[in-house]
């Protein structure tokens, strides 16, 4: 984190939004990508044969 400690309040108020942001899109992406590792062929449209061993999609 070097560099910061040269940074206005104001920089670094702007900087902590962006990382703010950047959290809630990720965050929103981890939720995705969940929501998708729980598809199987007993609760989505994926053909048996797109599923290994223990229900995990490919």
């Amino acid at each position: 984190m070097s560099g910061l400690e040269s940074l206005s309040r104001e920089d670094l108020l702007t900087l902590i939004a962006m990382q703010q942001r950047t959290i809630e899109e990720l965050k929103a992406r981890v939720a995705e990508l969940e929501r998708r590792l729980g598809r199987n062929s007993g609760n989505s449209s994926m053909p048996v044969c797109h599923e290994r061993e223990g229900g995990a999609r490919m």
